[in-house]
């Protein structure tokens, strides 16, 4: 038995994922982008305790990858796309400016 992992990587994998498992294939591949792009924007947060906050980050995506149970699986991405619109907002401002605003939505829904 192949590893879903190991399955949903390469250029080939379509050609190797059964069609049940081309969701899966899907959700993990979008959740390594939304890592990613959470890492990116922890990265450009404009505090001294940058490093710290990517630490926990990634710890936080690694105590939750063997999750299985959907709704916990989209409960806990819910809560990465409120946190990567958050660092965003901090993240983009420029640090020159002495007139910083910030507006943030209320928590991420799953829509959109």
């Amino acid at each position: 038995s192949v590893d879903v992992r190991t399955q949903c990587r390469g250029r080939a994998r379509a050609a190797n994922v059964p069609p049940g498992r081309a969701r899966v294939c899907k959700a993990m591949t979008n959740t390594i982008h939304l890592y990613r792009a959470v890492l990116r924007s922890a990265l450009r947060f404009p505090s001294r305790n940058k490093l710290a906050i990517v630490d926990e980050i990634k710890q936080e995506f690694r105590a939750h990858k063997t999750l299985t149970d959907d709704a916990e699986i989209a409960h806990r991405l819910n809560i990465a796309r409120d946190g990567l619109d958050r660092l965003n907002a901090f993240s983009n401002m420029d640090k020159k400016s002495s007139n910083w605003q910030v507006s943030l939505k209320g928590p991420h829904t799953g829509e959109g």
